[in-house]
């Protein structure tokens, strides 16, 4: 399993030397490049000081839920990602490869799109104030690991609702009125429509 073994300090004592304090990070695939390294290390100058730090390889805790959001509502995409420290963390329209946030910075200039983070709860999630129709579509959460790991999950734009009556008047020997209500809730690829059908009958005049 890789690693990432963070140098926290060089500390250089040597008299010819000024005292300085270095930080770097690289990832180690092995144990072997980590002895190397301390074996080195103690053909150096005394007083210099490594601080190894197992952060762990990242991953996904869990995979991203589709969402739904009607027209002009908020939506909002969670990614939840374990050992992320020291990497970064992007979210991506898929369709377009287009760059929408990354770590906690929004690199789109769309400013509908932002990232929710909490820490305790190791949650990267994407937020979208106001949804549009072309919103709707594959997102990326990417963490740049090497190689890239990455999950998407769907966001789904539905239209807002809208409903139509109208009153029927039928003579066949008598009368009938039947009231019908339709409700009509538009999806991208889809309509579903609803009929409430009340019928009310009187005397033949």
């Amino acid at each position: 399993m890789e690693h990432l073994f963070e140098v926290r300090e060089l500390k250089f004592t040597d008299p010819t030397n000024s005292s300085s304090v270095i930080t770097m990070s690289f990832p180690v695939a092995n144990k072997t490049f980590l002895q190397a390294i301390q074996s080195a290390n103690e053909q150096l100058y005394t007083g210099i000081a490594l601080i190894f730090l197992s952060i762990g390889t990242p991953s996904f805790i869990q995979p991203i839920e589709n969402a739904s959001a009607v027209i002009g509502r908020d939506a909002m995409l969670n990614c939840f990602i374990d050992n992320a420290q020291g990497f970064k963390i992007a979210w991506i329209r898929v369709d377009t490869q287009t760059i929408l946030t990354m770590n906690e910075n929004v690199i789109s200039r769309n400013h509908r799109f932002y990232i929710d983070h909490n820490k305790l709860d190791r949650q990267w999630s994407l937020s979208i104030r106001e949804v549009k129709p072309s919103d709707q579509g594959w997102y990326m959460c990417q963490i740049n690991t090497d190689p890239m790991m990455s999950t998407t999950g769907y966001l789904e734009v539905l239209g807002t609702s809208a409903i139509y009556s109208f009153f029927l008047l039928f003579i066949k020997g008598g009368w009938c009125a039947i009231c019908l209500t339709l409700t009509y809730s538009h999806r991208a690829s889809s309509a579903d429509r609803i009929w409430d059908q009340s019928r009310f009958r009187g005397s033949r005049r």
